[in-house]
C-alpha cells in the first residue's frame, strides 16, 4: 500500500494469529467465569435499575428485597464433554448493545460501565467464547429488543476482511415479559482439550469451587447458580466476635488515577480452629488444606484466596507464613469503577503495580503486623498456662462465629489485655567465693553440693538476724 509517493505497512494483525494471542493467557477455568461474569453483571444491572442495588455481599435488616437484591436472579451451567450452555435470566442484552458494544474485542472509550460491574476491558466474553471452541450460539431477550448469533470460528477465520459477527435481530418495543428476559450461550465443537478437561469429574469440583468462591458475595445476596442441575450454596465469611474481642473492621475510600473513588472495606481477625488443625504447629507434619491468609474481592469477583505469600505481606513486610498463624483471615472488599480495579485483564492477579493496590497492600499489612503479635501472644500464653488458659485463649474459645456485615468498625483488634505478671516466689541466688574458704564450710556442715551450701548458710543469716 502507498500514501502518495511513500509505501505504507499494513499492521492488521491476522484474524487467526489474534486470536490465538486472546486466549493464550487464560485458563479454562477463568475463561468459563469470564462468561459467568457477565450473567452476574446483568443481575447487577436490574437491580441498580430497580433501586435495589447495594455494595455486593453487604447485608440489611431490611425487606427481604432489599437485603437480598438478586433473589429472583438465576443462572444455570450445563458442562460436559460435548457442550457449555450458559442460561441466565438476568435481564438479557439489548440489540444496540450488542451491536455497538458486547461482541466488539474492546470496549469503546464512551461506554462506560455501572459502579460494580466486573467487565472492563471488553475482551472476556469473546476471548472465552473463542478458547472453548468451534460453535458458538448466543440468544438474548431484553425489555425492547431480542437477538440470536451464531459464530462458525473456522468459518469466521476463513475471512480475514470481514471482522462482524452476523445477527438475526427484531425491536419488540417494551412488550418482552420480565419472566423472558435473559441470555444463553451455548459452545459446541469443542476443542479437544477442552473436551477432555470437561469429562473429567475433578475439573468440575474445581470449577464448582471456583464459582462459588468468585461469586460469594453475589450468592449471599440471593442470587441462584446452579452447575449440571446442583445448586450451590453460599457460605459468606465469618470471624470470631465477643465482648472484649473484635476483629480490625477499615472503612475507607481510595481515589484512583482518573479521579474515580474505590470503596475498600478490610476485616482481619480470627477463626475457630478445627481438631485437626488444632493437633501440631510442625510445618512438616501440618497436612490440613489451609485456607489462612488473605482474599481479595473486587466489584464481587473474587481475585485473591487465601494468600500466604509477598504479595500480601507475607514473608516480606512480615515473617513467613506458618502453621501457627492457621487462625488468620484477611478480606478486602473493593468496590468502585471496573477501571479503577487492581486486576489484570483476564481478573485472574492483582496488577501490582496499580497506585490503588499499593495503598490497600500497606493497610493490609499494618493488619497483618496486628494480627501476628496476637497469634504469638496466643501461642506463648497458651504455654505458660496450659491448663487453665490465659483471658486471650478464654476470649477465643468463647466468642462466636460472626458474619463480617455484623461486625463494628474497629481501626484496631480488639483484644483483651495482657495478664499481669505475678512476684516469683523463690529467688535464686549466685556468687563466687575463694575455694579454700567454699572446702572449708563444706566440711564444716559436712556438704557437698554448693546449692546445698548456700541454702544452709542462708537460712542460719536469717535466723540469727531476721527470723523470730
Amino acid at each position: 500500500m502507498e500514501n502518495g509517493d511513500q509505501p505504507v505497512v499494513d499492521a492488521r494483525p491476522t484474524k487467526r494469529f489474534f486470536v490465538r494471542m486472546l486466549v493464550r493467557d487464560i485458563d479454562l477455568i477463568p475463561a468459563v467465569i469470564d462468561l459467568i461474569d457477565n450473567s452476574v453483571d446483568g443481575a447487577k444491572r436490574m437491580a441498580s435499575e430497580a433501586g435495589t442495588a447495594d455494595r455486593p455481599g453487604a447485608r440489611k435488616k431490611a425487606s427481604a428485597t432489599k437485603s437480598k437484591p438478586f433473589a429472583k436472579r438465576r443462572i444455570k451451567i450445563k458442562v460436559s464433554d460435548s457442550e457449555l450452555t450458559i442460561e441466565d435470566n438476568c435481564g438479557g442484552i439489548e440489540l444496540e448493545q450488542a451491536v455497538n458494544y458486547a461482541f466488539r474485542f474492546g470496549r469503546p472509550e464512551a461506554v462506560r460501565p455501572i459502579e460494580g460491574e466486573v467487565g472492563q476491558f471488553g475482551v472476556g466474553m469473546k476471548r472465552a467464547m473463542f478458547k472453548l471452541g468451534g460453535d458458538i450460539e448466543v440468544k438474548s431477550v431484553a425489555p425492547t429488543s431480542r437477538f440470536e448469533m451464531k459464530i462458525d470460528v473456522d468459518e469466521w477465520l476463513a475471512d480475514e476482511d470481514d471482522w462482524t459477527f452476523p445477527l438475526t435481530a427484531e425491536k419488540v418495543g417494551e412488550d418482552n415479559p420480565a419472566s423472558a428476559l435473559g441470555t444463553t450461550v451455548h459452545v459446541t465443537d469443542l476443542l479437544p482439550s477442552v473436551a477432555a478437561e470437561f469429562a473429567e469429574p475433578t475439573f468440575l469440583q474445581r470449577l464448582r469451587t471456583a464459582i462459588q468462591f468468585s461469586h460469594q458475595p453475589a450468592l449471599a445476596d440471593g442470587l441462584a447458580i446452579s452447575l449440571n442441575g446442583h445448586a450451590m450454596k453460599s457460605r459468606p465469611p465469618m470471624l470470631l466476635s465477643t465482648e472484649g474481642l473484635s476483629p480490625r473492621v477499615v472503612l475507607d475510600t481510595k481515589l484512583a488515577a482518573n479521579g474515580d473513588k474505590v470503596t475498600m472495606r478490610l476485616y482481619s481477625g480470627f477463626v475457630a480452629l478445627s481438631d485437626e488443625e488444632a493437633d501440631t504447629d510442625d510445618p512438616n507434619r501440618f497436612s490440613g488444606l489451609s485456607q489462612a491468609g488473605w482474599y481479595v474481592i473486587c466489584n464481587g469477583r473474587l481475585l485473591v484466596f487465601a494468600n500466604k505469600g509477598r504479595l500480601t505481606g507475607w514473608g516480606a513486610e512480615v515473617a513467613d507464613y506458618h502453621p501457627q498463624y492457621r487462625r488468620f483471615r484477611g478480606y478486602v472488599y473493593l468496590n468502585g469503577d471496573s477501571a479503577a480495579m487492581p486486576w489484570n485483564t483476564a481478573k485472574t492477579a492483582v496488577d501490582e503495580d496499580s497506585p490503588i493496590w499499593r495503598e490497600v497492600r500497606n493497610e493490609m499489612v499494618d493488619a497483618l503486623r496486628e494480627a501476628r503479635t496476637v497469634m504469638n501472644r496466643i501461642k506463648t500464653e497458651g504455654a505458660s498456662e496450659p491448663k487453665n488458659g490465659t483471658p486471650l485463649t478464654r476470649k477465643l474459645a468463647s466468642a462466636r462465629a460472626t458474619p463480617l456485615s455484623e461486625l463494628t468498625p474497629n481501626k484496631v483488634m480488639v483484644v483483651p489485655p495482657r495478664p499481669k505478671k505475678k512476684a516469683p516466689e523463690k529467688k535464686t541466688l549466685s556468687y563466687d567465693v575463694p575455694m579454700s574458704k567454699f572446702e572449708e564450710v563444706a566440711k564444716y556442715l559436712g556438704l557437698v553440693q554448693p546449692a546445698a551450701i548456700g541454702k544452709r548458710t542462708f537460712d542460719y543469716f536469717y535466723s540469727r538476724e531476721i527470723g523470730d
